[in-house]
């Protein structure tokens, strides 16, 4: 629960901050995963994370 739930009000700042966010990150030479959880599902959320670092070598550790 916010403090201030007047902040909810107008999205659009949220909105915008969220088009720069995607764009930066497509321009990332990073590997990136973009998870959608409005649906609530954590655990799915979680399971496709974890999948995605497995297939792209997230999970292995590497020495320097």
């Amino acid at each position: 629960m916010s403090g201030n739930p007047g902040q909810y009000e107008d999205l659009q700042v949220f909105i915008e901050e969220q088009i720069l966010m995607r764009r930066l990150v497509q321009e990332s030479i990073l590997p990136t995963l973009e998870i959608d959880i409005s649906n609530n599902d954590i655990a799915g959320a979680t399971d496709r994370i974890a999948d995605w670092l497995e297939q792209s070598g997230g999970l292995w550790a590497t020495d320097y």
